[in-house]
């Protein structure tokens, strides 16, 4: 969030707001169009299924929103099969290593809302080649989301406004290879709620303040909102996606 209500304003952002919260904040927008629907793309891809079948599927949307980024998955049912998938290709991502031995995805499956505000602009696999397996492929989505998201926050640094942390909600939480990835490409910490439904509890504490439990939104957030914990970047590891970085702007 905007606490100091600046005026700002640039391609590929939204805002900002001034006053979106009247008397707490202003709001600097920006967002991704793909990010989770490419992750269940790749999934379906691999098992030629559709949503509601045996291995599931994982819708996640990221956002960048109060200057920062918030990211919200579908959660999963208790022994839901999706978990068995991911796990396992999980598993074999995390044997990848960073940059995915020179795969790229540019991200762009449904167009791109920022920087580039294209909604004609389409996915892209830069670097393919025989050696390359499908946790190669998963890895690769993963970083090009993440990359996508490093890219909204240096966008919104160029109208004034730099993030210094990220809270994360969601099932995607429930990732924690995903969520280091964010971290080490971000180079910043993303910090987990214990309320994974951010929009459910965003109402709550709109609606608690409106009936009188509280006197303002900053002291409903103070008593609602919770955190479990954070995810910290390793800085060889941001070093160390320099080159993927730059080549996934490239493409």
């Amino acid at each position: 969030s905007l606490r100091e209500n600046k005026e700002m304003a640039g391609r590929g952002v939204f805002g900002a707001y001034r006053n979106a919260l009247p008397g707490v904040a202003g709001i600097l927008e920006g967002g991704q169009t793909s990010t989770g629907s490419v992750v269940r793309w790749y999934k379906e891809l691999l098992t030629n299924t559709n949503g509601g079948d045996t291995n599931g599927g994982d819708t996640t949307a990221t956002t960048n929103t109060n200057g920062g980024d918030t990211t919200t998955t579908g959660d999963h049912k208790d022994n839901d099969p999706d978990d068995d998938f991911y796990a396992k290709i999980t598993e074999q991502a995390k044997q990848v290593p960073i940059g995915c031995e020179g795969l790229i995805v540019q991200e762009h499956f449904q167009g791109n809302r920022t920087p580039h505000v294209d909604p004609t602009s389409r996915g892209v696999l830069v670097g393919l080649t025989l050696k390359h397996g499908r946790a190669h492929l998963f890895r690769a989505i993963l970083e090009g989301v993440s990359f996508g998201t490093r890219l909204i926050f240096e966008t919104m640094a160029q109208v004034g406004y730099t993030p210094t942390e990220v809270v994360v909600a969601g099932g995607a939480t429930r990732s924690e290879l995903w969520l280091q990835i964010h971290a080490d490409v971000a180079g910043i910490p993303f910090r987990k709620t214990k309320c994974h439904d951010a929009p459910a509890l965003g109402c709550a504490v709109l609606a608690a303040v409106a009936a009188g439990c509280y006197p303002a939104v900053p002291a409903a957030v103070k008593a609602m909102v919770h955190f479990s914990g954070v995810v910290t970047p390793n800085k060889e590891a941001h070093a160390a996606y320099a080159s993927a970085y730059a080549a996934y702007k490239a493409t």
